[in-house]
Order: structure tokens, then C-alpha cells, then sequence
């Protein structure tokens, strides 16, 4: 169970034991959270305009464009993770097969305000070191 789950239900299990992005990156997408509002909706935008966060927007952006670019979906076996670090954003990212066993693996960085750039050059890289044939045996599951 995610920790954000147990600290909600005011549970702390001995055993439970926190696990870094190093030992498990997340799905990508994880923790965020979207609001969406018409584009003609005015009123509405300008109230949301006051939370939305330009280092969790940057995150996202990246997130979603390394999963765009790779072609997967929330059943195939992906993660990824960026984290906004000032004017950059660096980005860990995998791909895996369905059993675990071969797991493509890489990180990449760049300027925030470029974020998606950063997410499609990493699922380049790893589409070139042989992703696309993980992610096709996972879409023929």
C-alpha cells in the first residue's frame, strides 16, 4: 500500500518500509493532481490560476510527454518520475517487460521551461536502446 494511504488512515506498521525513486520509481503521473476548467470560463480560471504550482506543472509536462512519446498507457509496465530542481528538471524513467525481468532504465535533464522536451528526449533513448520491444509485448498481453 502507497505511504500516502497509510499516513491517511493513521497507520504505521512496523515492518512498512518507505522505498526511494532508486528502488522503485513510481507509475508516472503519481501524486498529481489536475484541475480542468473551460477555456471560456474566465471566472473560473482566474480562481484556479492561484494553485496551480509551476514546479508540479513542469513535472507533469514531462511525465506526460515521456509516456506520449513511448506510445503507453497506464496498463503497460512504465514509470517514470521528475522532479523540478530551480530553473531544471531532471526526469528517471524505465521501461519494463511484463515479468520484470529485463528493465530498461535512464535519466535526462534540461531547462523547466522546456519540461516536455526533457520527457520525450529520455523515452527517446530508451525507445532506442530497445524499449519499443518491451512496450509491444506488453500491448499483446
Amino acid at each position: 500500500m502507497a505511504r500516502a494511504g497509510l499516513d491517511r488512515l493513521g497507520l504505521k506498521p512496523e515492518h512498512a518500509q518507505v522505498l526511494s525513486a532508486e528502488e522503485l520509481l513510481p507509475a508516472v503521473g503519481q501524486g498529481t493532481l489536475g484541475v480542468e476548467v473551460r477555456a471560456a470560463d474566465q471566472h473560473l480560471r482566474e480562481a484556479f490560476r492561484a494553485l496551480d504550482d509551476p514546479a508540479a506543472r513542469a513535472e507533469a509536462l514531462a511525465e506526460r510527454a515521456f509516456l506520449r512519446r513511448l506510445g503507453a498507457d497506464c496498463h503497460t509496465p512504465v514509470a517514470g518520475l521528475a522532479r523540478h530542481t530551480g530553473v531544471t528538471v531532471e526526469m528517471d524513467g524505465l521501461v519494463s517487460s511484463l515479468d520484470g525481468r529485463t528493465v530498461i532504465r535512464g535519466k535526462a535533464s534540461g531547462a523547466a521551461d522546456r519540461a516536455e522536451a526533457v520527457g520525450e528526449r529520455l523515452a527517446d533513448e530508451l525507445l532506442a536502446r530497445g524499449a519499443r520491444t518491451l512496450l509491444d509485448e506488453g500491448a499483446g498481453r
